[in-house]
């Protein structure tokens, strides 16, 4: 076998679990890219740590600290413009969208899963999907939920993945061009960004302990045991035979 051959195998092979992989995969890809953009741009050297923080903050981390890029996008238009960042932002996200993608289609199709699949309110959820499935991903992005959401509705649809990358960057992009011309409007002080950072990720521990002691507190106890199923003390002694009398 050829030595790059080889090399290309020891490359792609995967490590891990699947989404850790990728994560880091994606950290690599972006980290390799910034090099030479530094070396022949000084001015992109934010863009690229821009970047290569973007990757954690929309990666399977990202719910350790909720808000984290829209933070990152308002600390970092104090270095960047707005359209530098807007571009560079909306890259990563879809980079990373490709990936979580991939990471959900392989869980879904888990078969301990197959009860939540079959699930009434999710099957009348994605025939709602099916209707206008592009314009559901691009409106997506200016509600307040969780994106995540769409993305498994449509992976459970089947929706064609380039369709739903390119409405993720159509939404995306006036999201982020948004946040970095407030940061860049306002020009929020890094410390109290730091202190929204700490805050969301303590709001976050706080809430998954809450889940955990709530599901801990729904399991029910097991019933004790029947009389006639616990376990005997064993056969009785034999009775002692009475002595006999002495004449």
């Amino acid at each position: 076998m050829p030595a790059w051959r080889a090399a290309w195998l020891w490359l792609t092979r995967e490590r891990g679990a699947r989404h850790w992989d990728l994560f880091l995969r994606a950290t690599g890809i972006v980290a390799l890219l910034g090099i030479p953009v530094t070396l022949l741009w000084n001015a992109a050297v934010p863009l690229v740590w821009f970047g290569l923080l973007a990757v954690p903050a929309n990666s399977v981390v990202a719910p350790l600290v909720p808000a984290s890029f829209e933070l990152l996008i308002l600390e970092t238009s104090k270095y960047a413009s707005v359209v530098g960042i807007t571009l560079v932002g909306t890259a990563v996200f879809v980079l990373m969208e490709y990936l979580n993608w991939h990471i959900y289609r392989w869980a879904l199709s888990h078969a301990r899963l197959e009860p939540l699949r079959q699930d009434r309110r999710l099957q009348r959820t994605l025939r709602y999907f099916e209707r206008a499935p592009f314009l559901t991903v691009t409106l997506f992005p200016f509600t307040l939920l969780p994106f995540w959401a769409v993305r498994a509705l449509a992976v459970l649809q089947g929706y064609s993945l380039r369709r739903f990358l390119l409405a993720t960057a159509l939404g995306r992009a006036p999201r982020i061009a948004a946040y970095a011309w407030l940061g860049a409007a306002f020009n929020v002080p890094t410390r109290l960004l730091l202190m929204a950072v700490v805050a969301l990720g303590l709001v976050a521990l706080a809430m998954k302990l809450a889940q955990r002691r709530a599901r801990a507190h729904s399991t029910p106890a097991q019933p004790p045991a029947a009389d006639d199923d616990r376990p005997s003390a064993g056969p009785p002694a034999p009775a002692l035979a009475a002595p006999a009398s002495s004449r």
